[in-house]
Formats: C-alpha cells, structure tokens, sequence
C-alpha cells in the first residue's frame, strides 16, 4: 500500500516552494504571521501613494495638454496673431 502511495504521489517542484505574490489576494496576507502582515500592509500602502502620485501627474499632463490644444487652435484659427505678437516683442 505505501509503495502504490509513492507511486502516486506528486513530486514536488521548485516552483511549488516559491509563491507566485502576483496571484494573492487580501486573504492570504491575512493568513501570514503578524509580523509579516504589517510588511505587507506598509508595502501596499506605499504602492498605492505612487498610484495616486501618478494619477495626479497624468491629471496635469493632460491638463497642460489641453491648455497646448488650445493655443495652437486659437493660433490655427486666427494665424495673423503669430504675426502680431513677433512684431511686439
């Protein structure tokens, strides 16, 4: 019987013994020792003030991108104010 058994079973992979944090959810920090859990906490704390950090960088890039829109259909519509304002300066 334990000969069948160790025919049967399934050999272990380096693969199995490293854990693919990519795949985990809330869940399985909440599993992992307190210590460890306030490692990942803080971690996600981090990342999620970069994400936020991007966003407002992407909101006023797309904001300066609109004011450069602008411009440049003011000056297509009206092309002698290109002309006007070299002569001023």
């Amino acid at each position: 019987m334990v000969s069948y058994l160790c025919t049967k079973a399934v050999p272990l992979s380096k693969e199995a013994s490293k854990p693919n944090y990519h795949e985990w959810s809330y869940r399985d920090i909440l599993c992992l020792p307190e210590s460890e859990c306030k490692q990942w906490f803080k971690v996600c704390e981090v990342e999620l003030d970069m994400l936020k950090q991007h966003k407002s960088l992407q909101k006023r890039k797309n904001k300066l991108r609109g004011l450069a829109t602008e411009k440049l259909i003011k000056v297509h519509d009206n092309p002698t104010s290109i002309s006007n304002n070299k002569i001023a300066e």
